[in-house]
């Protein structure tokens, strides 16, 4: 049986690691990747890929912003 963790408050996801969707019914898993550089902005933006599909979830977003997405939908693992 699987053990499902949750985040805690001080824990950050990392770039280009999958993460076991809470609410999916085809036992997804999400992961951030860089997806562009920015020369005026002088930042790097990010997204969101699933690994059932392959799709893309999100898109443009900082670094900050997809953790906090990956915190608010996954687990932190799962054993």
């Amino acid at each position: 049986m699987m053990k499902l963790i949750a985040w805690t408050a001080s824990e950050k996801p990392n770039i280009n690691e999958w993460y076991k969707v809470k609410f999916s019914e085809y036992n997804d898993f999400y992961k951030i990747q860089k997806d562009f550089y920015s020369p005026e902005a002088k930042r790097t933006f990010y997204r969101i890929i699933s690994f059932y599909d392959g799709q893309l979830v999100e898109r443009g977003m900082t670094l900050s912003e997809a953790r906090e997405f990956i915190r608010n939908l996954t687990y932190r693992r799962v054993i």
